[in-house]
């Protein structure tokens, strides 16, 4: 692989430049070169032979693998293209999926759910086997946040539904809860609300009944949404007030549990609305207080999202429009 500007390559590159082909982009803190125009660049690219790309961007990969070993997060994108455009789909896998986990933890949820995507076409390229089954389970855990913020995008049931067959395959009974989970909100919010909720509440009689808090964290929120949007406003209140128990018991008030949001902070926030349909706002804002002063002691932004979402729709209620506006 090419991990340096060879005399060679450094005469070739004057060349070009003398001939107005290419030009200097930056110069510091490394010298890069651009193609005056895209005519120019497709030209050369579409002159070469396919396996002659093939190898040129598998060389790249690996050159950047090399160069910046101890920096590699900053080029994961560029690294998954190369590997790729070579078809070697072991290694964009890889990368495409740091991509995505890269991209959640900087709140980009559509880069992430893009990436995510990609990775899940270089995996299907992969022979059968239990491990195939398992990394595809395991992508489709770490989407499930970013189709969540996106609102369950029209093609993430078919990552749903795969993941679903996978975690069968496996046996894995703790992804298929999630997964049915999280296919009921896809459904309700599409519109279908009974056959979400006949999934939602499926899961999460299972979790309840293997007693893992996880799972149990994983499928309540999704219950709790549809419960709200029922107007079922105790129901709420008995399924939020159990786990909130259950989590301090624990000790995990800072835990996701794999999802976009601290579940802690996120079920006080919606018991604090289902009190404020209930008229008890004074316990409402207890609620809400709690949950924010979380919030606010996490770096996570969904978290801060809900927290801040349900006290403004709370002042709706009361209709103190200006203070919900603030």
């Amino acid at each position: 692989a090419i991990t340096g500007p060879t005399d060679q390559l450094k005469s070739d590159l004057l060349i070009l430049q003398g001939l107005e082909f290419i030009y200097e982009k930056n110069l510091f803190p490394e010298i890069e070169y651009i193609f005056k125009n895209a005519v120019t660049r497709d030209v050369a690219y579409n002159s070469l032979l396919l396996n002659r790309r093939e190898h040129i961007h598998a060389d790249i990969g690996a050159a950047f693998e090399q160069r910046y070993d101890s920096r590699l997060e900053e080029f994961y994108e560029v690294i998954a293209y190369h590997y790729q455009q070579s078809h070697n789909y072991e290694r964009a896998f890889h990368y495409l999926k740091l991509s995505g986990e890269k991209a959640m933890r900087n709140n980009s949820a559509f880069e992430a759910y893009t990436f995510y995507k990609s990775s899940l076409a270089s995996l299907n390229q992969f022979p059968d086997s239990d491990n195939k089954k398992k990394s595809l389970v395991a992508i489709i855990h770490a989407m499930m946040s970013s189709i969540i913020v996106l609102g369950f995008p029209e093609d993430s049931l078919d990552a749903l539904e795969s993941g679903i067959e996978a975690a069968g395959e496996l046996g894995d009974r703790n992804s298929l809860i999630r997964f049915y989970s999280n296919t009921g909100l896809y459904h309700s919010s599409k519109g279908r609300h009974d056959q979400g909720i006949e999934f939602v509440e499926k899961a999460y009689a299972e979790a309840h009944a293997m007693g893992d808090l996880t799972a149990i964290a994983q499928t309540t929120p999704d219950l709790v949404l549809m419960k709200l949007s029922e107007g079922r406003f105790n129901d709420v209140l008995d399924i939020t007030s159990q786990l909130i128990v259950a989590i301090r018991k624990e000790g995990r008030e800072l835990d996701n549990f794999g999802g976009p949001a601290l579940v802690l902070p996120a079920f006080l926030s919606m018991s604090g609305f289902a009190l404020s349909h209930l008229g008890r706002f004074e316990e409402a804002q207890d609620k809400f207080r709690e949950s924010l002063e979380i919030a606010l002691s996490s770096d996570n932004v969904f978290t801060k999202v809900i927290c801040n979402n349900y006290p403004a729709r709370s002042l709706v209620l009361q209709g103190k429009w200006q203070e919900a506006k603030n």
